[in-house]
């Protein structure tokens, strides 16, 4: 426990510095390069060859070129992101459905989920300011540490025990509550006040449905490993496993985050 904490005050520390103090180009670069990493432990839960696993970092490295080029504009950005809305959505829907073992679908699976939280995570960053890149950040691991701690405490009904026997629907209620409360504190605090009642719910909302998609992707990987016969993505953080087995919450609740703050400002228009 004391090693998993420390690597998540490091790994913490480490994100924080880089929201607000790199450059808009070495963090999108590095960005990119952490989704890559986690493609590259996809591709051992895929059991996909090197050609496959080159072939999808070529989709992802084709969508940098094309976001930071500037040729994606403000409706195709809104589509790319409302096609990762729909696309978490129907995974929420085929937990409960045998993974298929085509390594084909499979890396195309993990070259759009990761292609997609970072562009996400750039667009947030990028159009929507550092804090909102750090609110979604901190409602993903607030959903992950309370729905740890809070199934500890109050956990009885399993919430998928085929997938993952560990987590409770209790666990899960405690982080979406958690997230809620981070949503409504860190944006009155640092994002911008917030002037009316209205504005409280649609927040709540939208931290509860980015919880909800966060566990989701949570299970989603898990369900991977199960079928690959492992227990973690990798090894390379002491404590936690892989990178996958870090931010499979966050490539999924990062998505929907996104698309709602796009579409709250307006940028059809």
């Amino acid at each position: 426990m004391k090693t998993r904490v420390l690597s998540s005050l490091v790994m913490a520390i480490l994100m924080v510095l880089g929201i607000f103090k790199l450059p808009a180009m070495i963090f999108n670069v590095l960005a990119l390069l952490l989704m890559l990493g986690g493609l590259s432990e996809w591709r051992r839960l895929c059991s996909a060859n090197v050609a496959l696993t080159l072939l999808s970092a070529a989709g992802m490295l084709i969508l940098y070129a094309v976001y930071t080029g500037g040729l994606l504009h403000s409706l195709s950005l809104f589509v790319l992101l409302a096609s990762g809305v729909f696309m978490w959505l129907v995974k929420a829907l085929s937990l409960a459905v045998p993974l298929t073992s085509n390594k084909h679908l499979c890396m195309f699976d993990g070259m759009v989920s990761l292609g997609l939280a970072w562009l996400a995570m750039v667009v947030i960053r990028d159009q929507f300011g550092q804090h909102s890149l750090m609110l979604v950040l901190l409602m993903v691991w607030g959903t992950d540490t309370f729905a740890y701690f809070g199934g500890k405490r109050f956990g009885k009904t399993k919430l998928a025990p085929n997938i993952s026997p560990g987590k409770t629907r209790e666990g899960v209620v405690s982080g979406v509550l958690a997230a809620m409360l981070v949503a409504v504190l860190y944006t009155h605090i640092f994002i911008q006040p917030l002037s009316s009642f209205t504005q409280m719910l649609v927040l709540l909302f939208v931290a509860m449905l980015v919880a909800l998609i966060s566990v989701v992707g949570d299970l989603s990987e898990s369900k991977l490993k199960r079928a690959a016969g492992m227990k973690d993505s990798g090894t390379i953080i002491p404590g936690h496993g892989g990178i996958l087995d870090r931010i499979d919450g966050l490539i999924a609740g990062i998505v929907v985050y996104a698309f709602y703050a796009s579409l709250a400002a307006g940028l059809l228009n």
